[in-house]
């Protein structure tokens, strides 16, 4: 889809792929990437090797806007959705796009994650997602490395069912480098091992709201 616009992935399964399972290559505008499964993309072992970003379920490369991750679910992924650039060689910006409704289970370093090779990028909104199963270290949503998610906004995402072990250093969301970033309404769950319960976590129970509208306006 490089260099693209009005791109739609829907209702795709990808497994056991050793680096990136959807990548949809740089400079793409309105891309819906919708009701697919992802399981167990990436590793550590393959990370180790990557030269592009790292590993996992689904990959932001640089200068992409008015991308729509709705509906999706990565199971056992090294990342779940990673990425996203601010700044790279030819100046291309990741901008105005929307992680919704999603469910991240049991990704073993980070659920999003803009992180990416050359930075991030600008107004993400990460909204009325789950994340559900982490276990070790991992942290559910990771802002951090080369660059700040400029005037992003974080809203409505629960997590919860923690495995037992989860350590949760870096707490459910962890910020670093960012400005402006907006985070509201968002829902953390008691581990399940400590209190006897477990979330009542499942597809479709969270709504976005107005985000799909918001979503569909001008990039800027």
């Amino acid at each position: 889809a490089q260099g693209s616009g009005d791109i739609w992935i829907e209702n795709c399964v990808v497994r056991d792929v050793k680096h990136k399972g959807i990548h949809w290559g740089t400079t793409c505008d309105r891309i819906t990437i919708r009701g697919n499964l992802c399981l167990r993309c990436g590793s550590p072992a393959a990370e180790k090797v990557s030269n592009n970003g790292g590993t996992g379920g689904m990959y932001f490369c640089y200068n992409n806007h008015r991308v729509l991750i709705e509906g999706n679910r990565m199971v056992d992924c090294y990342r779940g959705v990673f990425g996203f650039d601010e700044r790279d060689a030819s100046g291309g910006v990741d901008t105005d796009s929307l992680i919704a409704n999603n469910i991240f289970e049991n990704c073993t370093a980070n659920g999003v994650s803009p992180d990416g090779f050359y930075g991030t990028g600008r107004h993400l909104r990460i909204a009325g997602n789950q994340f559900i199963r982490f276990t070790g270290d991992a942290t559910p949503i990771l802002f951090t490395h080369n660059g700040g998610l400029s005037g992003s906004v974080i809203s409505g995402n629960v997590f919860g069912d923690f495995q037992d072990g989860y350590a949760g250093e870096n707490g459910a969301i962890m910020i670093a480098n960012a400005n402006g970033v907006v985070i509201r309404g968002n829902v953390v769950e008691r581990n399940p091992s400590a209190t006897g319960s477990t979330a009542d976590l499942k597809p479709g129970s969270i709504s976005r709201g107005g985000e799909t509208q918001r979503y569909c306006g001008p990039a800027g």
